[in-house]
């Protein structure tokens, strides 16, 4: 870890610790076993719930390439210290009784470690 990683990471985290809401992450597949004859999946996806993370920023509203699909867009922060997973493409995340998948995933890297997350999510 560099001295870098010293100072940031823990600011990061308080500052999503005093300001953040609750985030539920599940990722995007079922981890288990693959039956081949009729194509089920036994397993639970795995969830983490309670991940604290910015408030979302204000949605936008996007249109499709095709302009006439519509969908809304916001980002939301993790710290990266003491993340208990890593953010992957797909993710569905829930807040505010409200369900949205993430389509972009960055790392912002403050030396050798992850300091945040930058995570765009978009809804129908």
């Amino acid at each position: 870890m560099t001295e870098l990683d010293d100072k940031i990471l823990p600011k990061v985290k308080a500052v999503i610790a005093r300001v953040g809401k609750k985030y539920t992450f599940t990722e995007p597949f079922v981890a288990g076993d693959f039956d081949t004859s009729d194509g089920s999946v036994t397993g639970t996806p795995s969830s983490y719930p309670g991940t604290l993370g910015s408030p979302p920023s204000d949605y936008k509203l996007t249109y499709a390439d095709n302009g006439t699909s519509r969908f809304k867009e916001g980002t939301i922060i993790l710290a990266g210290e003491g993340l208990k997973f890593e953010p992957k493409l797909g993710m569905k995340v829930i807040f505010d009784s409200q369900e949205v998948q993430l389509t972009e995933v960055q790392p912002i890297q403050s030396g050798e470690k992850v300091a945040a997350w930058k995570l765009r999510f978009a809804m129908s």
